[in-house]
């Protein structure tokens, strides 16, 4: 399993309009959900915002993670980490992988 952020790097203007964080996947085709979460730092007790995807029999991906409006102008210029986690078995494609995402001015 391999993560990217489409944007790694986004202003803070930008993503309180499109409030929208998207990674390409490229995964087993036996994968069946998938879970994204926006987290402050890897010792956060909860995230920021949570989505669980239904993925089709492509090996390779879009996964959308949609903020709401209170969340989007919560976020701070700053580093923040998108994780994502495959449901359905998860431990048979290993460990969350985490992305950084930078947030500018």
């Amino acid at each position: 399993m391999s993560v990217a952020l489409i944007r790694t790097r986004v202003t803070l203007g930008k993503l309180r309009i499109g409030r929208r964080v998207v990674a390409r996947v490229k995964l087993p085709a036996s994968a069946r959900m998938a879970t994204i979460a926006l987290w402050k730092s890897k010792t956060a007790k909860t995230p920021l915002a949570v989505a669980t995807v239904r993925l089709t029999d492509a090996r390779s991906q879009h996964v959308e993670l949609t903020l709401t409006r209170r969340v989007a102008l919560r976020l701070h210029s700053g580093h923040y980490l998108v994780g994502v986690t495959l449901g359905d078995g998860a431990y048979l494609y290993g460990p969350p992988r985490f992305r950084k995402l930078t947030i500018a001015r």
